[in-house]
């Protein structure tokens, strides 16, 4: 072949190159429709996604990655035109959001989702056991959201459930302001736990969401059970470590906001 035929078939070859990769991207996003997906994922518990796919029964498979860096790839089922995956879970999988993608097919027929996130959150059983007076630290996790138990007596296999969230648990619920400088945060004490009247939290925010307000301007709100959440009235406040402490021996859920 001459150098001058080569040239000219450059056009040609660079023309079905780009209608190869069109013709890819066109079968690769808008092939996917109808997203079942949680809201949030959480830490403790396994969970499926699915979706539907215009050419239903070929190989399907989901890579995804946790907030740590765990990553794993899921094996698609077929019901119909809708494919489902398995994610196991991941107890140590911090916060974050969860992110996955979905693929289709092989080779040049091979569809590619867009990358989709789900907001992580994280929960933990607290194993409570300690003196009178000693302090027992739990992080959720790391140090700027840490549940403290200082026991007012001796105390054996005590149970918290403690749950950190960017998703509102209550969304029908009243009383919240518009803007929130914390995650939300659930604790739920066993008996044990609620009678050695020892739990507390404490907050630690970023200074950057307060939006050019004052400090004065944070408040915690407390949700009552049912349908309202309220300010609380008494608690600590640390200027220098922005931070907020207070005693919640009950449990409940907690958010930081500002006042309006």
């Amino acid at each position: 072949m001459t150098m001058s035929r080569q040239i000219r078939m450059l056009p040609a070859m660079l023309i079905a190159a780009v209608a190869l990769t069109t013709a890819r991207a066109e079968n690769g996003a808008s092939a996917f429709s109808d997203w079942n997906e949680p809201d949030a994922v959480n830490n403790l518990e396994g969970f499926s996604v699915a979706v539907r796919f215009q050419a239903p029964g070929t190989l399907a498979s989901a890579a995804y990655r946790y907030p740590d860096g765990t990553a794993g790839t899921a094996e698609g089922q077929w019901d119909a035109d809708v494919v489902s995956f398995q994610i196991p879970a991941q107890p140590n999988a911090g916060m974050g959001p969860f992110a996955y993608a979905v693929e289709i097919g092989t080779g040049t027929a091979k569809s590619v989702s867009a990358e989709r996130l789900i907001p992580m959150v994280y929960a933990e059983e607290l194993d409570v056991t300690g003196e009178a007076a000693e302090v027992l630290p739990y992080p959720l996790p790391g140090d700027d959201y840490l549940v403290r138990y200082i026991p007012c007596c001796n105390i054996y296999g005590g149970i918290t459930y403690a749950e950190r969230t960017p998703v509102n648990p209550t969304e029908t619920a009243e009383g919240l302001p518009d803007s929130l400088v914390s995650d939300f945060v659930i604790l739920e004490p066993d008996p044990l736990c609620a009678s050695t009247m020892g739990l507390y939290f404490r907050f630690t925010y970023d200074e950057a969401r307060l939006e050019g307000r004052q400090e004065a301007d944070v408040a915690l709100f407390e949700f009552n059970g049912i349908d309202q959440w309220s300010e609380v009235l008494s608690f600590d406040v640390d200027t220098e470590a922005n931070a907020v402490d207070v005693h919640f021996p009950d449990g409940g859920i907690l958010v930081l906001g500002l006042r309006p």
